[in-house]
């Protein structure tokens, strides 16, 4: 089944349908968003005059705007219930075998090194990062592409673009 809307190809990878298109998440939760500082140099190289909302401010998390969100290719949004979140944080560079051996049944959200790859990577890393972890974690559905962790501000834009438009490219 060919998948159209964002929400669409959200739902299929929740029942386990692969998508068209692996659904991105940026910015749909506290624990995928974008830190202040980041978030407001993204805004103005995208040309974004909106001002920035926060989800939470001591942690200095913005709620990303619609426009940016539209631009980066993001097929969620948020839904805040006053309590954390849950993430599942993927270590290391093996999501292939976990994805076959133990997560059939559940979702992978995330997958994207913030910490290495995102922060101190190329943009051709992080190309590869995200065509690796589709070609892992995609087939069958079950998969949300998303950084592990919120986006901090010394993540060089370049590389979040770079994520956003692989995405769009190997999803």
């Amino acid at each position: 089944m060919a998948s159209e809307s964002p929400r669409q190809r959200v739902l299929e990878a929740l029942a386990h349908i692969q998508p068209a298109h692996v659904p991105v998440d940026i910015g749909g939760s506290n624990v995928t968003t974008i830190v202040d500082t980041r978030y407001e140099r993204l805004k103005a190289v995208l040309g974004v005059r909106v001002p920035t909302a926060y989800i939470g401010r001591r942690a200095r998390q913005a709620a990303v705007d619609e426009e940016t969100v539209e631009r980066l290719g993001t097929c969620t949004r948020p839904l805040y219930l006053g309590k954390q979140d849950l993430a599942c944080h993927q270590r290391g560079d093996g999501t292939a075998a976990p994805k076959r051996d133990f997560w059939a049944a559940l979702t992978s959200w995330g997958a994207i090194d913030t910490h290495r790859v995102l922060l101190f990577g190329l943009v051709p890393d992080v190309r590869e990062e995200v065509r690796r972890r589709i070609g892992d974690l995609a087939a069958g559905g079950g998969f949300v592409l998303a950084a592990v962790h919120d986006v901090r501000d010394d993540v060089p834009r370049d590389n979040l673009l770079a994520m956003a438009d692989a995405a769009a490219a190997f999803g």
